[in-house]
């Protein structure tokens, strides 16, 4: 199968599971924010988050795994990618002890005076954390058996494992709907566990499949790599701290100002910005082990190339989905949720401004991670980002609206995204002409056509069904012509004109067959 035939395969699988996971979140939502309370709900997201934002640090350690695994395989090298995964492993089964020890302890303090509380749920509190170290633990120690799944391209089951993954968290909700216990603590629990069996089931298949995650001696030990490893993680993990660090800490200082029913609309709003994501995730998803094999291959051009598909293309289809959601938020969150918590509106609209801005570069992180040298990289961008923490407490000590927190979040990302380039200029030879003009230009000229379509249709009509069906299907259309039109080069609309020949004459043959 080609490289272009592959991706395409991948993300279908990707997108297949992102479709099904996405009803279901939003079905599911409704129920548990019905089933909880605003309140439960806001505590929920508190509590569990500090600890289920980890899946931005797993992913961050996974993607290092990964990395090497690729950079072997590009190079053909098999009895490397044996001895990187078990370094990988040892690696992580050191790092979930330590964190699960270090929540444990950190557990200790956070609960009693500085997260705001009701001190009637603060037992529930305590028990949801536990087990979200539970699930922490073993989602750490899946970490290596995820990344050789993700560089061999095994994409369809991982596909398989969101959508069970996805229905069990339908199921929870509706048996908490119905339940007469302490919903509260009967989420946590049934969340953990889905969590855990989730992993299981990954490493099993990885065992079964791949023959560097069978036999592994744990007692077998190579420093040089060790080293290598841990030192390019350890950066690694930093940069996603920082990301954990600023999301997890925009949620701990709108509680301390504003209360757990502020935090409600915060979760709703991540959870509204993480299904939108989705599609362009997946994207990124399938070309990065084709990104990293390019790199380990000794194929630079190609790598950059990629990297640039990848960041334009990212742009584009979070913002098919993200202009409309944005226009029509009022709207959507009211049909969704029945009862929005305050705030949701104006979040949910300034975290996926915020998204676009940071989907620019989206492919230039991919990039960095292929070649290697992320010390610098990490450490300024990381840092940069988490600045909107403490520059954020300032601005709520000094009185401002709590929505003035995004719009900091906001112009941070946008010098991260400047940064970026200027890095991946410094480390790998990008050319940031054609950088500029392949992936900025094309999207604003992409989007702005959009937005002003959006616009008028709402000039002339009043928010309803008949609204909403409008903007998403003038926007849709818009977004497909400007994208053929503007946003691809010659090169992939020749792709794109043989693809729709193709598939056509595959589905016939089949069908005949």
């Amino acid at each position: 199968m080609s490289s272009a035939n592959r991706v395409i395969s991948n993300t279908g699988f990707l997108y297949a599971k992102m479709l099904i996971t996405m009803f279901v979140a939003l079905f599911s939502t409704r129920l548990v924010l019905q089933a909880l309370g605003a309140e439960d709900f806001g505590i929920f997201s508190l509590v569990s988050g500090i600890v289920l934002l980890l899946a931005f640090v797993n992913a961050a350690i996974s993607t290092s795994t990964q990395r090497f695994i690729s950079i072997c395989l590009g190079s053909g090298d098999s009895e490397k990618v044996a001895d990187v995964f078990r370094t990988s492993l040892q690696l992580h089964l050191g790092l979930a002890i330590f964190l699960a020890f270090l929540l444990e302890l950190v557990g200790l303090f956070i609960f009693d005076g500085f997260l705001n509380i009701p001190s009637e749920r603060m037992a529930a509190s305590k028990i949801i954390y536990h087990f979200m170290v539970v699930s922490t633990f073993f989602t750490i120690i899946s970490v290596p058996y995820v990344a050789a799944l993700v560089a061999h391209e095994d994409f369809w089951f991982e596909a398989l494992i969101g959508i069970a993954g996805s229905i069990l968290k339908l199921i929870v909700a509706v048996v908490l709907f119905y339940s007469n216990g302490d919903r509260l603590v009967l989420y946590g629990a049934l969340m953990a566990g889905i969590i855990v069996i989730n992993c299981l089931l990954n490493v099993v298949f990885a065992i079964v499949k791949y023959e560097e995650c069978k036999r592994i001696q744990l007692n077998v030990f190579d420093r040089r790599l060790m080293g290598e490893m841990s030192s390019f993680a350890c950066w690694n993990l930093f940069g996603a701290l920082c990301s954990v660090g600023r999301a997890q800490g925009t949620a701990v200082i709108l509680n301390v100002f504003f209360g757990t029913i502020v935090n409600a609309a915060y979760g709703v709003a991540r959870q509204v910005s993480s299904q939108t994501s989705t599609f362009s995730v997946n994207m990124l998803k399938a070309l990065s082990p084709l990104i990293m094999k390019s790199e380990g291959g000794g194929d630079r051009q190609k790598m950059l190339y990629l990297s640039m598909v990848a960041s334009r293309f990212g742009y584009f289809l979070l913002a098919f989905f993200a202009v409309p959601l944005i226009a029509e938020a009022p709207f959507v969150l009211d049909v969704w949720l029945k009862t929005v918590p305050d705030y949701t509106v104006i979040f949910c609209r300034l975290i996926l401004i915020g998204g676009l801005v940071g989907q620019i570069t989206i492919g230039l992180q991919t990039a960095a991670q292929s070649v290697g040298k992320i010390k610098l990289y990490q450490s300024v961008v990381g840092s940069l980002l988490l600045l909107n923490v403490p520059v954020s407490w300032v601005v709520l000590k000094m009185g401002y609206n709590a929505y003035v927190v995004f719009l900091i979040a906001i112009f941070f990302e946008l010098l991260a995204a400047v940064l970026r380039i200027f890095f991946l200029r410094k480390l790998a030879g990008l050319p940031v002409g054609q950088y500029v003009k392949e992936v900025v230009v094309r999207g604003c000229l992409c989007t702005i056509p959009v937005v002003v379509t959006v616009l008028l249709v709402q000039l002339f009509l009043p928010p309803g069904w008949l609204r909403l069906f409008s903007v998403v299907a003038v926007s849709s259309v818009t977004f497909c012509v400007t994208i053929y039109c503007i946003g691809m080069n010659g090169r992939e609309k020749k792709q794109v004109i043989s693809i729709m020949h193709t598939v056509p004459q595959k589905i016939k043959a089949r069908m005949s067959a």
